[in-house]
């Protein structure tokens, strides 16, 4: 997992050949105001969803996993609370969807947190 701030961003790109791409398009969703909605930037290789919601509560989570997908959380404004973990330190609660590239993790007993605000991603 990585946490940083998106002025960070060039450190990152040689870990994956998209994420210039993808933090392109960060940077464009935010000067453009973009709606809410998904975005082909790269085909099926990279897309972007932009949303508004409000924070679940803790009990309400759920703790998901992506075998072929790398997930960007970027906060544009407020602030979330995100917890991880080591995936190998919990079991799934559902099969792997590879149409949804998505498993689901039981809730675990001791995980990490950490706040992730206006400007920053994980």
């Amino acid at each position: 997992m990585i946490f940083d701030n998106f002025t960070n961003r060039k450190k990152y790109f040689t870990i994956h050949p998209l994420f210039e791409k993808a933090f392109d398009f960060i940077r464009k969703a935010e000067q453009e105001d973009l709606p809410v909605g998904k975005y082909e930037i790269d085909g099926k290789n990279l897309y972007a969803s932009v949303q508004e919601y409000e924070t679940k509560a803790i009990e309400n989570a759920k703790y998901e996993g992506h075998d072929n997908y790398i997930d960007i959380q970027y906060i544009v404004s407020g602030e979330e609370r995100m917890d991880f973990l080591c995936i190998d330190h919990t079991k799934s609660k559902t099969d792997y969807n590879p149409d949804k590239d998505v498993t689901f993790y039981h809730n675990p007993e001791q995980f990490n947190t950490t706040i992730v605000g206006r400007g920053e991603y994980c």
